[in-house]
């Protein structure tokens, strides 16, 4: 079983993947609410102390962005509608908000429950992600199945991998090549484990998706909560009206 828990928000309906002026709707709202700084935050930026490579490309802006594995680079400082329609014209993206103090930086904590993290100064850190793709990610882990049936009707089969990965995941062809026909995750059912009780359920679209908010807790949590430690209803409630959709949720150790 893995040790860094994560909490996924993903669409009810698999098959949407937001426009640049829906993402950018719900990046305004996360900075209204204080889930995360504002670009030139210059207070922030002094608060903040980078511990990994990648998180360094967000000291201006806040966050980062990936198109590309392993080639990070700075969140554009434009209004986020122009940002997100630069950043969304490639087939995949990653934007990342690390966020290594809440407290520090005044910032709001979008889990029901907030870990102990031993000192009571320290608010609790964790990784804010947007997580986009053209075809569907099939997400699995230990807690996590990813979906069993990833064929057409015309028979051929919609699964396939890249040699670089962005989500660490498989893909499932969003259109059949062959027949052109569309492929719906949350007509397959999959059975998926609450990262923190381990109990297992069947979900319709299991944890695969285009789109998908992530909260990642690292390793702030430790896997002993006697009930599941999800998003907080005022968090879901923003974002699926940001987003003019209805958003799940799973949750995760990797």
């Amino acid at each position: 079983m893995g040790v860094e828990y994560c909490v996924y928000l993903l669409p009810r309906d698999n098959t949407v993947r937001p426009s640049p002026g829906a993402v950018a709707k719900l990046i305004e709202a996360w900075v209204a609410h204080r889930y995360v700084r504002a670009p030139n935050d210059a207070k922030a930026r002094e608060s903040v102390k980078f511990h990994y490579r990648p998180d360094e490309h967000a000291k201006q802006s806040g966050a980062y962005v990936e198109t590309e594995p392993g080639k990070p680079r700075p969140l554009p400082l434009v209004e986020p509608l122009a940002a997100m329609r630069e950043v969304l014209t490639a087939s995949e993206a990653m934007i990342v908000w690390p966020i290594h103090d809440t407290m520090a930086l005044g910032l709001d904590y979008p889990l029901d429950r907030i870990p102990d993290m031993g000192d009571p100064k320290m608010g609790p850190y964790l990784h804010l992600r947007l997580e986009i793709a053209d075809d569907f990610v099939d997400r699995g882990s230990e807690c996590i199945d990813g979906l069993y049936a990833a064929r057409c009707t015309c028979g051929r089969d919609l699964r396939y991998h890249l040699d670089h990965d962005l989500f660490y995941a498989g893909r499932i062809k969003r259109l059949c090549p062959t027949c052109g026909a569309a492929f719906r995750p949350q007509d397959h059912e999959t059975i998926v484990g609450d990262g923190m009780t381990g109990e297992r359920t069947s979900i319709a679209g299991g944890a695969t998706s285009r789109f998908a908010i992530v909260v990642d807790c690292g390793k702030a949590w430790n896997r002993d909560a006697p009930t599941s430690v999800l998003a907080k209803p005022t968090f879901v409630t923003l974002c699926e009206t940001s987003l003019s959709t209805k958003l799940y949720q799973v949750s995760d150790y990797y």
